[in-house]
């Protein structure tokens, strides 16, 4: 979270009077936000990624990346977050949110410059320390490991990261990825596949019945014709007698 005076510091006007500060700080950091949203958003839609923005909030989803909206389309979960750096910060990825089809990308404003990072679930695990005690995946950085984050080619928006974007798009299962986003609605889908089954089993019981009906009357038809071939005999046997 960037503090007031962090912003103040930078000619970002007080609030008036009778505004709560923090409050203010709020709205004013999802601002910023947002301009680093629009930015990754961009730079997303320059290299051929289409992006939605959702309007809801699951598993840290701010945008919506597409190979394409046809058929074969293939999609990823991206989350973006925006820092001022000035003497060090936090961020924390819930566990939960690292799985699958999944991007992080990282803005970062230092010493007046921009910083883009993108982060996939394999370089996550890598540079990010796991607290498994509270399902986070965290990383403190300081100006010093900034610089270190400047010389990971791995995780700067190059060509060879999009390609791995598209990767990871296009090996990720289109159902398991809406199942994470979803679940309420794949829940529902799932009775009704169960309740779908039950009515196939249902309606292929009725038809072996009624198969078993038509073989049960030409059985009766059969015997009430042998029945009547033999009081035929006997009625002719009974004559000669």
């Amino acid at each position: 979270m960037i503090c007031q005076a962090e912003l103040g510091g930078q000619g970002v006007p007080k609030p008036s009077l009778g505004t709560r500060g923090n409050k203010w700080i709020k709205m004013d950091t999802k601002r910023l936000e947002q301009i680093g949203k629009d930015f990754i958003s961009s730079t997303l839609q320059d290299s051929g990624i289409l992006v939605a923005e959702p309007r809801f909030d699951r598993l840290g989803t701010d945008l919506i990346g597409f190979t394409s909206v046809d058929d074969e389309g293939k999609f990823c979960r991206i989350q973006c977050k925006y820092r001022e750096l000035k003497k060090s910060i936090s961020i924390k990825i819930d566990s939960k949110y690292v799985v699958g089809a999944f991007v992080l990308f990282l803005y970062i404003k230092y010493a007046g410059k921009r910083h883009v990072f993108c982060f996939l679930p394999e370089d996550i695990n890598r540079i990010f320390k796991h607290n498994a005690e509270n399902s986070l995946y965290q990383l403190c950085i300081t100006p010093k490991i900034m610089l270190s984050l400047d010389n990971y080619n791995s995780i700067s928006f190059s060509d060879d990261k999009k390609a791995s974007i598209y990767e990871v798009m296009n090996s990720s299962s289109p159902n398991s990825e809406l199942k994470l986003l979803l679940p309420g609605i794949f829940k529902k889908i799932k009775k009704l596949n169960e309740t779908k089954d039950k009515l196939i089993g249902l309606m292929q019981i009725q038809h072996k019945i009624e198969i078993l009906k038509q073989k049960n009357q030409m059985l009766n038809e059969m015997i009430e014709m042998m029945e009547g071939h033999i009081n035929f005999i006997e009625n002719q046997q009974s004559s000669n007698n």
